[in-house]
């Protein structure tokens, strides 16, 4: 029953999103944890028990998700599939967008959304310029 296989991995799928949204070490690069592999090593060995727990250890090898690498495999799928998703909506436009707007064609694209939520990092130069230098060499430009 090869239908009744998909629905499986498409459950397993969708209960990953959910668990790594749980767990913002993995996929907030704003956030300090993100940078400890610690912390981002027990969250998915997290997600794994939870998964486990959920769907039993037969599931999950039928699915090609029993090990944390696995796991990580398939997120990191999901993510590249989410972002080419979003890099096509963009690139529609008029009666094409609003198509596309209305029925996003990937079904996680919605539950994936929030990745878009993620604070943005400051940005910062690695040029010390002085402001007021610059402000007054403006102004004489603006002057001449």
């Amino acid at each position: 029953m090869p239908g009744r296989r998909r629905e499986e991995d498409d459950r397993i799928r969708e209960s990953l999103i959910n668990l790594v949204r749980e767990h913002p070490a993995i996929w907030d690069t704003s956030t300090s944890e993100h940078k400890n592999s610690t912390v981002v090593a027990n969250d998915w060995a997290a997600i794994m028990r939870e998964l486990t727990t959920m769907f039993g250890e037969d599931i999950l090898k039928q699915g090609n998700a029993a090990t944390v690498e696995e796991l990580k495999k398939i997120w990191q799928n999901l993510r590249t599939t989410n972002r080419n998703v979003k890099k096509d909506r963009k690139g529609k436009s008029g009666a094409a967008a609003a198509d596309v707007e209305l029925n996003p064609k990937w079904r996680f694209f919605q539950q994936m959304s929030f990745l878009d939520l993620k604070p943005s990092l400051p940005t910062t130069s690695s040029l010390n310029l002085n402001t007021e230098a610059v402000n007054q060499v403006g102004k004489k430009e603006c002057r001449q």
